[in-house]
């Protein structure tokens, strides 16, 4: 018998994923429409959009598909570099996606 004999259990998402998360869908909602930097085409902000946006704004974002989904919606926490390009293809400052601490 295992210690664990019931289903596993879904962990609760880690704050700063979740944090990230609703931030980035503000953004979107923002910015509904973004201008591709290949072909200078307007098409709507999607999740596969942005990750497009991103890999071209910052060619060192080495974010799959997957990953990207999972940070999209909250599942993982974002690294410091996902942070500064998202960042960087919107035009706020990494500091958007920190909440304030002064409570």
């Amino acid at each position: 018998m295992t210690a664990h004999s019931g289903p596993a259990q879904a962990s609760k998402p880690h704050f700063a994923a979740t944090y990230f998360s609703e931030q980035l869908a503000a953004l979107i909602k923002d910015n509904p429409r973004v201008r591709m930097l290949n072909t200078g085409r307007t098409r709507t902000t999607k999740p596969l959009t942005v990750h497009k946006l991103i890999r071209d704004h910052c060619p060192e974002f080495k974010t799959s598909r997957t990953q990207w989904y999972r940070l999209y919606h909250g599942e993982r926490a974002p690294r410091v570099d996902e942070v500064y390009c998202v960042a960087k293809v919107f035009g706020v400052s990494p500091r958007y996606f920190l909440p304030d601490t002064t409570d």
